[in-house]
């Protein structure tokens, strides 16, 4: 398994509240860089159990993860624990598959 850098930032935080709706949410990826794209998306599995579908060079967003209610449940329950602290990067083992 490779090494990811994850974080929630404030500011993403504050749009999210603001708007009060998951539309926008969005996990920063501080490293690697993903070759992905909308029509490009990858597949990864962080700590080899938390599924998400990367559709964008830097960021894991909601709105990506919505194919399945898998990765939706996966995406709500990473975002709020990178949440509870802003800014912090935070690093986890994973695999693209």
């Amino acid at each position: 398994m490779e090494t990811i850098t994850l974080k929630v930032t404030s500011n993403c935080l504050n749009h999210v509240k603001n708007a009060r709706t998951w539309s926008q949410a969005q996990i920063t990826i501080l490293h690697p860089k993903f070759d992905a794209s909308a029509k490009n998306k990858v597949n990864i599995a962080i700590g080899g159990i938390i599924n998400l579908v990367v559709g964008d060079t830097h960021a894991i967003w909601h709105s990506h993860n919505n194919t399945t209610e898998q990765q939706m449940k996966n995406f709500e329950r990473l975002f709020p624990l990178l949440a509870n602290n802003p800014d912090k990067e935070v690093k986890f083992l994973y695999n693209s598959y």
